[in-house]
């Protein structure tokens, strides 16, 4: 099975519970909602860093250091 299928497979059973759980709010809102918000936490606390080094390396990269910074006028 593709992978593509799989991630479709996924979508409609996350739908379906979705639509079954919707009776059950403060479920979702008491066991699920903490591991959701924990986890964009995380992605956040990721996505700094590698955009801070990946410009650190592009600037480390450059053969004359001379250019970073300079206007091409």
């Amino acid at each position: 099975m593709s992978l593509a299928m799989k991630i479709f497979i996924a979508l409609v059973l996350a739908i379906v519970a979705g639509l079954l759980l919707q009776s059950h709010a403060d479920f979702a809102e008491t066991f699920i909602k903490p591991f959701g918000t924990i986890f964009l936490n995380l992605v956040k606390f990721i996505v700094v860093p590698i955009v801070l080094f990946s410009i650190m390396c592009g600037i480390i990269s450059m053969s004359d250091i001379k250019k970073v910074g300079a206007r091409s006028d």
